[in-house]
């Protein structure tokens, strides 16, 4: 009745809306991004409304409809974090003061036992923009971006490593990139910096990897576009992607630490269900070379089997296609797919092991390719 929605409606203004001293003026308060936090009651008002099937078509109710849509998050930032507390401030930061303020931030902390944890929660209180996923053991990248995934909201969604961050305008700017072209997935440029002892040759291969010269967007068998044909590099976080698709995508991703070779796992099996991708040269991303679990340019024993637990994606990826019963078609994908990947291991214990941990590298190797 009139009566019911009446006296609701006022109760909602007499909590929220004279916080803000604009009672009498409630629609201007809906045009206000920054005061979308203020008002965590009024969806589940809204919900409530909805499930008795009653008729507000009032301006009230209208009003309740208009913030729904507005505080519905256009892109979701999927922050995975292992402790990285001399870098995540930055990072979450950065995201924070972007131009583009309707997004959210979804932290995953995968069970850090340095100070990561109580940086994420002081932010946290402070921000509702941000939500926070605890891991009680260390699960891995996969798994830890696959939970993030399935709460996200937004249109479209962006990864971010904790160790790294966004130049302030990047969600503006790529928002605007997917509503025009339409992409499954669009990728941007990075710029390289330099962590510890990394040679020039390393940065400059790192840069060629991250910021490829051709700009073209790309159409039609995307697999084939990325691991035959190399027109995109192989990493999640330089791109962003629509949330169903990672949605869908991320559901077949089997659970399992592995280290690495991750992004090329999440890589395949979304390029598989993609049919376009834009590229843009704008180098939004600054990705730190040099840190983390697989960075820099020695390894010791520990992280050189981490790089060989790759043979386990390669076996993942091979079900997937089989269950799709396509695989004659994207045969010389796989191939080419297990080939760089076992390249890369090759690389790393020819030139990344020490003289004395070579032999144990070479066991590691064995074990987990065979000989064949």
């Amino acid at each position: 009745t009139q009566e019911a929605k009446t006296k609701i409606y006022k109760k909602i203004q007499s909590v929220e809306f004279q916080k803000m001293n604009i009672m009498g003026y409630p629609r201007e308060y809906y045009w206000m991004p920054w005061h979308y936090d203020r008002l965590k009651s009024i969806p589940n008002i809204l919900k409530c409304y909805e499930k008795r099937n009653r008729n507000y078509s009032e301006n009230g109710f209208q009003l309740l409809k208009e913030y729904k849509n507005l505080s519905t998050p256009k892109i979701s930032v999927i922050i995975p974090i292992y402790n990285t507390e001399k870098y995540v401030e930055e990072c979450i930061r950065s995201i924070q003061r972007q131009t583009l303020q309707e997004i959210e931030i979804i932290c995953v902390d995968d069970a850090s036992v340095d100070g990561s944890l109580k940086i994420l929660q002081e932010y946290v209180n402070r921000d509702n923009r941000l939500k926070l996923l605890k891991h009680t053991e260390n699960k891995g990248l996969c798994k830890t971006r696959k939970d993030a995934v399935e709460v996200a909201t937004g249109k479209y969604i962006l990864f971010l490593d904790s160790d790294d961050y966004l130049s302030l305008d990047t969600c503006e700017k790529l928002f605007a990139f997917m509503e025009t072209g339409k992409y499954d997935f669009l990728q941007f440029g990075a710029n390289i910096i330099p962590e510890g002892n990394v040679s020039d040759d390393m940065i400059q291969w790192v840069d060629n990897f991250m910021n490829p010269e051709e700009i073209k967007d790309i159409t039609g068998d995307i697999l084939r576009a990325c691991f035959i044909e190399h027109k995109f590099n192989c990493n999640l976080v330089n791109k962003i992607w629509r949330n169903d698709l990672c949605k869908k995508g991320f559901s077949k991703i089997k659970d399992g630490n592995y280290v690495s070779a991750e992004d090329r796992y999440a890589l395949f099996i979304l390029s598989y269900y993609a049919n376009s991708v834009g590229l843009v040269n704008d180098k939004f991303y600054h990705y730190r070379l040099g840190v983390g679990v697989t960075g820099g340019e020695i390894l010791d024993v520990v992280r050189f089997e981490s790089r060989c637990k790759g043979a386990e994606i390669v076996k993942n990826v091979e079900e997937f296609v089989g269950a799709q019963n396509e695989i004659d078609k994207y045969e010389d994908v796989l191939q080419e797919y297990k080939r760089d990947i076992l390249l890369d291991c090759i690389d790393c214990w020819m030139n990344k092991l020490s003289e004395s941990t070579q032999r144990d590298g070479w066991k590691k190797l064995l074990r987990y390719w065979g000989t064949k």
